[in-house]
């Protein structure tokens, strides 16, 4: 049997929910075709797109973080999980984080790779300010800068990425808005410190952010850390054909997995 798609209403949004053939034990946030890259993961994964982004369609002008948290909400109904575990990426390792305090009765355990947790305010206020200008490609290549100095100062690369992710977003205004939300909704060190269940941390060796792991780790209560030696940032959970990286991320995760039972 296939996976299917499900589409959740939430505050002004359309919620797309891809969800796996058996009951899921995982909820991947933002993302994008983890179950095919994590694909060696023994536990059934769902995933979700942020809204703005996919099919996961804004109706309303304007929206707050408020709304990105009714959003997961409506996509953990939609995998009917009782003790859900939540993975985030980079930007989606912020929301699934920022969820996990507002909620921690209803999140059991997190897997964070490389959320983008401590990004300064200046820089996403940079990127929004290039967004809301219409420069959804240029917010995206700095953010390419920020994360992945190789790829970022490639203009050619970077321009080819930059595309590739704006074309999966639904506009320019949505990125904007996202980034707003980020910069004026920062999540403290004393607030990580709150974070009462299990929390996997994964970061690469090569990553220009593996220093927000390392203060991460410092902070929460619960973390265990895995590094993958040799990946950057991209390699992680957004380059497709990085099988070598994303088979070592899926055993770090079966391990972690297990040790909820």
């Amino acid at each position: 049997m296939m996976a299917s798609t499900a589409i959740a209403s939430s505050r002004g949004s359309k919620i797309e929910v891809t969800l796996p053939n058996k009951q899921a034990r995982l909820l991947a946030v933002a993302c994008s075709g983890a179950a095919s890259m994590l694909n060696k993961v023994s536990y059934p994964m769902a995933e979700m797109e942020l809204r703005g982004f996919g099919k996961s369609r804004v109706e309303v002008d304007r929206f707050d973080l408020a709304s990105y948290m009714s959003d997961f909400d409506a996509g953990i109904r939609q995998t009917k999980m009782k003790n859900s575990v939540l993975l985030g990426y980079s930007h989606g390792g912020y929301f699934t984080t920022m969820y996990a305090l507002r909620n921690p009765s209803k999140v059991s355990a997190l897997v964070l790779i490389e959320p983008a947790l401590f990004t300064e305010r200046a820089e996403l206020e940079h990127r929004a300010v290039l967004a809301e200008k219409g420069d959804g490609v240029g917010a995206i290549k700095a953010m390419l800068r920020y994360v992945d100095r190789e790829t970022g100062l490639d203009e050619d690369r970077s321009a080819a990425e930059a595309k590739k992710i704006t074309d999966h977003a639904q506009s320019s205004v949505t990125i904007a808005q996202e980034l707003r939300i980020r910069a004026e909704n920062p999540i403290s060190e004393r607030e990580l410190g709150e974070l009462k269940m299990p929390v996997l941390l994964i970061g690469g060796t090569e990553s220009r952010v593996a220093d927000m792991v390392i203060r991460a780790a410092s902070c929460i209560p619960y973390a265990s850390v895995s590094w993958v030696r040799g990946a950057g940032h991209l390699d992680l959970l957004y380059k497709p054909g990085n099988a070598k990286f994303h088979d070592r991320i899926a055993a770090v995760i079966n391990g972690f997995m297990a040790t909820l039972a």
